[in-house]
């Protein structure tokens, strides 16, 4: 992603939980005020608000910082949950 062009501060590694509750880890890309996110199980970039199965729990910074994921990437629940 980097040597596509994409700047450090605009990549997260984000742990996400996943509807069978287990914890997966993506790769998320800030690109025009939207979240991109990367997943090794598909290959393909998909808008954050399309991964419904997805719940946002921690990301990590270009520092290597812990911190909570962006409130765009967090607060929303599981697709199916409630």
């Amino acid at each position: 992603m980097r040597e596509s062009g994409i700047a450090a501060e605009n990549l997260r590694l984000v742990v996400v939980q996943t509807r069978r509750d287990s914890a997966h880890a993506v790769l998320a890309a800030r690109l025009d005020d939207c979240w991109l996110l990367l997943d090794n199980t598909a290959l393909v970039l998909v808008p954050d608000h399309e991964r419904t199965d997805y719940r946002p729990l921690i990301a990590f910074g270009a520092e290597g910082d812990l911190a909570k994921a962006e409130t765009a990437l967090v607060d929303r629940p599981l697709a199916g949950s409630m």
